[in-house]
C-alpha cells in the first residue's frame, strides 16, 4: 500500500498544483462554486489512472532470474522497521491529530441546547444547535449526526441579519455534507502525511469550500448584506482556535483575504472563463485517462545486455517464513528509467501468495542499471527471485511457462 501511494505522487502533485494556481489567479473569474468543484478533478484523475489494465506476456520475453538464500544476517535485518511501517505510523498519527482535539472535547462537554425557531433563518428539525463559552465562532460539527454550535454570547456578537447570513453559511455546509468530504479530505492527506504538497492542496480545498458556500449564500444578497457578512468574517476570523480538523468553522484567518476579497469581487465572475475552465479540467482528465491506457513496448525489445543490473540489493528473507520453513518465487515486472533507476514495480505473479512480496520489491526498487541511450528508458521488463532456505534447495522453474531467462545464483 504504501509504495502504491509513493507511486501516485507525482500525478497527485501534478493535479493539485494546477489547482492551486488556478485558484489564486481566476477564482475571481471562476466563482467560488466552480472553483470548488474544480477539485473533483483530484480524486477522479487517480480513478482514472490507476484502472485496471489487461496484462499481456510477451511470447518472446527475456526474464532475469536470482536466488536468495537465507542466513542469520538476512534475518536480522529483516526485523528492522521498515517504511511501511513508518508510513503506517504517520498514517495514524495525522488522523488521530486531525480528527480528534482536547479543544473539541471540552466544547462538547460545554453544550448547552437552544431552541433553533428562535434563531433566524430555516433551520432543519433534524439540526440541533448548541451554545457553548469555548467557541468564538459558528461550527458545524458531526459527520452523520452534525450538529450547530454557536458562541455563548451570539446575540451580543452580532446582529439578527449578520447572524441570519452566519446561519446560512453553516446550512450550506450541512446540506452538501460538507464535513464528510473533509473528512475524506482527512483521510486522504493522512495517505500523503510525507508530502508538503498535499498540505498545501488541503488547505486549498477547504479554502475554496468557504468560498463556495459564501458564493451561494450572498447569490441573492445586495451590498448592505455583504458588507454586514465581510464585518462578521473578520470578527471570527481573529477568535478562530481550530488549526487542522474535519468541522466546518464559519471563519479562519488564513482564508479572510481571499474570502473577502472574493466577495468584493463578485461581479467580475465570468462566463467564458468558466468555460475555459472546464474545458481544460476535461482534457487534463483526458490526457491522464490516454497517458494510462498507453501500450508499453516489450521487454525483448531492448537488448538483454542493456537489462543488466550494476548494483544489485540482497533481499532478506522474511523472518516468519524462514521460522516456517517456507520456500518460495516471486516474479515482478519493472521499467528502467533512462539513468537507469527502477520505477513502476509491478507483482505479476508469486508462490506462494503475500510471503516475498513485500520482500521482493523492497530490494528491486534499490536496484541500478545500466544508463540506457534511450530518452525515455525502457519499459516492461521482468525478474523472478527464488528464495531458498539453502543452496542445495530445488530451484523453481519459471512461474511465467517456457520462457527465455537469464539465471544467476548466489
Amino acid at each position: 500500500m504504501a509504495e502504491w501511494v509513493i507511486a501516485q505522487q507525482w500525478l497527485i502533485c501534478l493535479i493539485v498544483v494546477g489547482l492551486l494556481l488556478s485558484e489564486y489567479k481566476f477564482s475571481r473569474y471562476l466563482g467560488g462554486k466552480l472553483t470548488y468543484l474544480l477539485w473533483l478533478a483530484l480524486p477522479i484523475s487517480l480513478i482514472i489512472y490507476n484502472l485496471p489494465q489487461h496484462l499481456v506476456v510477451p511470447s518472446s520475453l527475456t526474464i532475469s532470474h536470482y536466488v536468495i538464500t537465507m542466513n542469520e544476517q538476512v534475518i536480522l535485518l529483516s526485523s528492522l522497521i521498515s517504511w511501511s511501517e513508518v508510513w503506517i505510523i504517520g498514517v495514524v498519527l495525522t488522523l488521530f491529530f486531525s480528527v480528534y482535539s482536547k479543544e473539541h472535547r471540552l466544547i462538547i462537554h460545554s453544550l448547552r441546547p437552544i431552541d433553533s425557531q428562535s434563531l433566524p433563518g430555516d433551520i432543519p428539525s433534524e439540526l440541533t444547535v448548541f451554545t457553548s463559552k469555548r467557541v468564538s465562532s459558528p461550527v458545524l460539527t458531526g459527520i452523520f449526526n452534525c450538529k450547530m454550535i454557536l458562541p455563548a454570547d451570539y446575540q451580543q456578537l452580532y446582529s439578527t441579519q449578520q447572524l441570519r447570513l452566519i446561519i446560512e453559511h453553516e446550512l450550506c455546509h450541512y446540506a452538501r455534507r460538507d464535513n464528510l468530504c473533509n473528512f475524506v479530505a482527512v483521510a486522504f492527506l493522512s495517505c500523503c502525511w510525507f508530502n508538503p504538497i498535499a498540505w498545501l492542496g488541503y488547505k486549498g480545498f477547504r479554502r475554496s469550500q468557504e468560498m463556495a458556500c459564501d458564493s451561494q449564500v450572498l447569490a441573492s444578497h445586495g451590498n448592505e448584506q455583504r458588507i454586514a457578512y465581510a464585518k462578521a468574517l473578520l470578527f471570527c476570523a481573529e477568535h478562530h482556535r481550530y488549526k487542522l480538523s474535519i468541522h466546518s468553522n464559519y471563519a479562519q484567518k488564513n482564508t479572510m483575504f481571499e474570502r473577502i476579497n472574493l466577495l468584493k469581487d463578485y461581479k467580475l465572475v465570468n462566463r467564458r472563463a468558466q468555460l475555459i475552465a472546464v474545458v481544460t479540467t476535461s482534457l487534463v482528465l483526458s490526457g491522464v485517462a490516454v497517458a494510462a491506457a498507453l501500450p508499453e513496448p516489450p521487454a525483448s525489445m531492448i537488448k538483454v545486455e542493456q537489462a543488466q543490473p550494476t548494483v544489485r540489493i540482497e533481499p532478506r528473507y522474511p523472518v516468519q517464513a524462514a521460522r516456517d520453513g517456507i520456500e518460495g518465487s516471486v516474479v515482478l515486472k519493472f521499467d528502467i528509467t533512462q539513468s537507469g533507476d527502477v520505477k513502476n514495480i509491478i507483482v505479476v505473479k508469486s508462490v506462494p501468495e503475500n510471503v516475498f512480496d513485500k520482500e521482493a520489491r523492497r530490494a528491486l526498487k534499490k536496484w541500478k542499471y545500466k544508463s540506457l541511450s534511450s530518452g525515455s528508458g525502457s519499459r516492461g521488463h521482468y525478474v523472478q527471485l527464488d528464495f531458498l532456505l539453502s543452496k542445495t534447495s530445488a530451484n523453481f522453474k519459471s512461474l511465467l511457462g517456457d520462457i527465455e531467462r537469464l539465471k544467476v545464483v548466489q
